[in-house]
């Protein structure tokens, strides 16, 4: 063999069957796969996953009662607003009127007679006075009177015209239907001095 001549030198052998040239193609089928589901694999994932989680996250919503939940919030709302006005009427009555609730007639309703809530038998949404007429008197306690979420009334009320000896501030549904989901919250503790 001559090594000097590049036309000597064996080179190697064109494959002459198909089934020769296909050996060698498998390696580039076999990354084109390999990359081909890895990328389908992360669109399942991207596609799947999320409306997996929708469709629990929705499941879980709807099994829980949306009524219920929604009624349950406007509920704590009612309680909580009947709190911040508690304590702003206390504050009122211990700081400005020395504690004196028969003052309230004059500071806050113009010499009207005070509302009574006989609180024995619960809240109704006609009893007592409405909270709004309270708004000058708190204005310094709070910032705004709170309007109450639908379904609901704010009352107040002393139990006695004439001679108060105790203030009461409550929530009550305006539907009788809605009683059981939410009974009267009526907070009292103010005591005259």
């Amino acid at each position: 063999m001559d090594t000097e001549n590049p036309e000597t030198v064996p080179q190697p052998a064109e494959p002459t069957n198909v089934s020769q040239q296909s050996q060698q193609q498998v390696p580039e089928e076999k990354k084109s796969n390999k990359k081909l589901y890895i990328a389908l694999g992360c669109l399942v994932l991207i596609i799947v996953v999320p409306v997996l989680g929708f469709i629990c996250t929705t499941a879980g919503f709807f099994a829980l009662n949306p009524t219920e939940l929604f009624d349950e919030a406007r509920y704590t709302t009612a309680k909580q607003d009947v709190d911040a006005l508690h304590s702003g009427l206390r504050q009122y009555v211990l700081r400005d009127l020395d504690g004196q609730l028969v003052d309230l007639s004059e500071a806050c309703l113009n010499g009207q007679a005070l509302p009574v809530i006989n609180s024995a038998d619960g809240l109704d949404p006609t009893e007592g006075g409405d909270v709004s007429s309270l708004s000058i008197c708190l204005s310094n306690y709070l910032s705004e009177i709170p309007t109450p979420p639908d379904g609901f009334e704010y009352r107040w009320g002393v139990d006695n015209a004439v001679n108060p000896t105790m203030l009461y501030v409550g929530a009550t549904v305006t539907d009788s239907a809605d009683e059981e989901m939410a009974p009267d919250y009526i907070q009292d503790g103010i005591y005259s001095y």
